[in-house]
């Protein structure tokens, strides 16, 4: 027969170790819940940064593609004014050559003019004197100076025709300049963000394993603290039926 305070000691011990087993259990489920919703947002924030990287770099290469098509474009730009330069150069020379024989038919028509006045008055008897010289004179002078505008003129159109091929070719190739200078910068900056893509990935991969092994310790952690108060439930089980075996053998030898 069991004795009524062995038997409320049973039942006591028998209360405070389900209580720690139901503490255990309650733990182990809020650690493997814990443990799975770090190793998932480790993956999540894995993902995300690593998205975020695709991200940038596809805007870094459009970027490039960007200032290679323009260089293109520009090297077209730069080459059709090249050309028109050369087509400008060579209108200036055609002209030059025109002005030059425009002047020359000139020339060559006012001395087949005076020719035929010297005739002329030779013909009539008049001598080459007086008032007939100079009218000639004032003639041949009028012609001079006819003949230099045509000249000034004709140098005046080839000298502005030749600036502006000079102009086009300066621009062009200053255009090219600037173009290449980007793609330039454009290409460096994007080895350099190859660079530090690669180091970004693997600072992320490096950070998700560092979550993991956090989420590992965590879950071990929680794991021992189970086990612990597992080991206390066992021994209090254990103490309990040490305790309960004493009253049993103290009641047989002494009667109580």
């Amino acid at each position: 027969m069991i004795f009524l305070p062995t038997l409320l000691k049973a039942i006591g011990g028998g209360l405070g170790i389900a209580g720690m087993l139901q503490g255990a259990n309650s733990e182990e489920f809020a650690t493997d819940l814990h443990y799975r919703i770090d190793r998932q947002n480790a993956g999540t924030t894995r993902q995300n940064a690593l998205t975020g990287l695709r991200l940038k770099a596809a805007g870094d290469r459009m970027q490039l593609d960007v200032a290679e098509t323009n260089f293109q474009l520009q090297k077209l730009d730069a080459e059709a004014a090249t050309r028109n330069a050369d087509r400008l150069r060579l209108f200036a020379e055609s002209g030059t050559k025109a002005g030059r024989e425009a002047v020359r038919r000139q020339m060559r028509s006012f001395d087949e003019f005076q020719g035929s006045q010297r005739t002329a008055v030779a013909a009539s008897g008049v001598q080459m004197s007086g008032s007939a010289l100079e009218v000639m004179a004032e003639s041949e002078a009028r012609f001079r100076t006819k003949i230099q505008d045509m000249q000034d003129q004709a140098n005046f159109a080839r000298s502005a025709t030749l600036d502006e091929a000079a102009i086009s070719e300066f621009g062009a190739r200053n255009a090219m300049i600037g173009a290449q200078s980007d793609l330039g910068f454009a290409r460096r900056g994007q080895m350099l963000s190859k660079t530090a893509n690669r180091i970004a990935r693997g600072a992320v991969q490096s950070q998700y394993r560092s979550n993991l092994l956090s989420a590992e310790m965590a879950r071990l952690s929680g794991q021992d603290s189970v086990a612990g108060q597992r080991s206390s439930a066992l021994g209090s089980v254990l103490s309990g039926v040490g305790g309960f075996a004493a009253d049993q053998y103290k009641r047989k030898q002494f009667g109580m």
